[in-house]
């Protein structure tokens, strides 16, 4: 279990939904099946729902510009300070939970450390950008630790597209590996 903290339901809905594809994964009975299937639905759209009810919670704890800077990825006309920059990275560091139907817990963590690395090149990406990308690092991380790095969703359905963020998570660990 999850310690209390602003990422708690969302991570119970993660870590409910792993602990229900392993008993998925091992029930022969059709009927079960569905049970559970209907159940891991309903578990990644309550995940998807409380990530939606943080967004909005961490949005509301920003001042008015910053909120404009993030939601509406209007300029900023002065320099962010670091307590901003930190709340800044906080709201883009929720657990995404929405990816646990496409993404392993080893493929959250090379997405991780993707975004961390790309987040170093201070050349290529201006602070907001940077910002961004350690938030999502660590969204990534957080999510990776609840499900643990051998949890592994169902399949893709035959013929489906490659959604983004797994062929980048492929394409990282694969890069890692070589």
């Amino acid at each position: 279990m999850t310690r209390l903290g602003p990422d708690h339901y969302i991570l119970l809905c993660a870590e409910r939904y792993a602990a229900t594809l392993i008993d998925y994964r091992k029930v022969d009975d059709d009927d079960k099946r569905q049970f559970l299937q209907s159940k891991m639905n309903y578990l990644l759209e309550s995940g998807k729902l409380e990530v939606e009810a943080e967004q909005r919670r961490r949005e509301n704890r920003l001042g008015s510009d910053i909120r404009s800077f993030v939601r509406d990825r209007k300029p900023l006309s002065r320099t962010i300070s670091d307590t901003e920059a930190e709340a800044i990275r906080h709201f883009y560091a929720i657990p995404p939970a929405a990816l646990l139907d496409t993404l392993s817990g080893e493929e959250l963590m090379s997405l991780g450390d993707l975004f961390e690395g790309w987040a170093q090149e201070r050349d290529r990406h201006d602070p907001r950008t940077m910002i961004e990308l350690l938030g999502w690092s660590e969204g990534m991380r957080i999510l990776s630790h609840a499900v643990g790095k051998e949890f592994i969703p169902l399949p893709l359905p035959e013929g489906a597209p490659v959604p983004l963020m797994k062929f980048l998570a492929v394409r990282a660990s694969v890069r890692s590996q070589s």
